[in-house]
């Protein structure tokens, strides 16, 4: 027997198929179904940073850069569109701006990796009744 699978609420639902359809786009790297989802969603940050990746891919560094820098403005707090981003910079010959990207992507890691480790401390000593 099968168990029944879990209802989701309409925007959870949306989001998973959001995802699936971002993945099928990524897989089968068809600008078509990128632009499609653009469509559907122009001010989701990861469909811009997917997109910008995609054109990086195929030497379109021009549209690459538009959709990486308009995923940054959508998400300043994305470092794989920065990281992204850089890599656009180095191949068309900056590479001032593609180390500041970097040292960019690296700073919003690190306040990141801080903010996780100052929420798993205050989790901890809420487990241990402190």
């Amino acid at each position: 027997v099968m168990p029944a699978k879990k209802k989701l609420r309409p925007k959870q639902e949306e989001a998973r198929e959001k995802k699936e359809a971002l993945a099928l786009a990524m897989e089968r790297k068809e600008e078509r179904l990128f632009l499609n989802l653009l469509t559907l969603y122009p001010n989701w940050a990861a469909l811009h940073r997917e997109l910008g990746v995609y054109y990086g891919d195929v030497n379109n560094f021009q549209e690459a850069r538009h959709h990486l820098q308009r995923a940054n403005c959508l998400n300043r707090e994305s470092p794989s569109a920065l990281l992204a981003l850089s890599v656009v910079f180095q191949k068309i010959g900056d590479e001032s701006t593609a180390r500041l990207l970097v040292l960019k992507a690296e700073q919003v890691r690190e306040r990141h990796r801080r903010k996780n480790y100052t929420w798993r401390k205050k989790r901890v000593k809420r487990q241990n009744g402190k």
